[in-house]
């Protein structure tokens, strides 16, 4: 599964050299999830977990473990649960 492409230069900008790593990690958990499972690769899901993690690895894993545990409740405290969420995605990437 591939990131999309500002999701993965948001998470280049963001952890610099550790971004490999981060994306693995994303595609891994991400992969493994029902959600993935049945809808494809979710940019939503994605960006919920670079909203948490604010650059900080820590604050990422923390968000992963959200996401395995679950993906509504990541949407939830990312504030990305409503209808207008892609609103809110695009002026998070405009803003990274």
């Amino acid at each position: 599964m591939a990131l999309a492409e500002r999701v993965a230069e948001a998470i280049r900008k963001q952890y610099g050299e550790e971004a490999e790593t981060v994306v693995t990690l994303l595609e891994e958990v991400e992969s493994g999830s029902l959600r993935q499972t049945l809808y494809g690769p979710s940019e939503r899901l994605e960006t919920a977990v670079l909203i948490l993690a604010q650059g900080d690895v820590e604050k990422l894993l923390s968000a992963l473990d959200l996401l395995r545990i679950d993906w509504r409740d990541l949407l939830v405290a990312a504030g990305i649960e409503r209808a207008d969420w892609p609103a809110k995605i695009d002026d998070y990437y405009r803003s990274h």
